[in-house]
């Protein structure tokens, strides 16, 4: 039971900081008004097999590995 309670309160308070920050950042958008919407995070396909992760402005490339011609998740 104590273990329930303290996931309960746990997904409660991500589920607050989620909120939390998606309101700040979307009001920042609507105020500020940048040449580029400022997102929390952003993943998407650069190349075959290379993706983009943005989070909070900073790049991260992760190449995945290929295998005889097609990505790891297809093989």
């Amino acid at each position: 039971m104590k273990w329930s309670k303290y996931k309960l309160a746990a997904l409660l308070f991500i589920a607050a900081v989620a909120v939390g920050v998606s309101v700040i950042v979307a009001n920042f958008n609507r105020i500020v008004a940048p040449a580029v919407p400022v997102s929390v995070v952003r993943f998407e396909s650069v190349e075959y097999g290379d993706y983009r992760l943005e989070f909070l402005g900073e790049d991260l490339v992760v190449k995945w590995p290929v295998l005889n011609g097609k990505p790891a998740s297809e093989q």
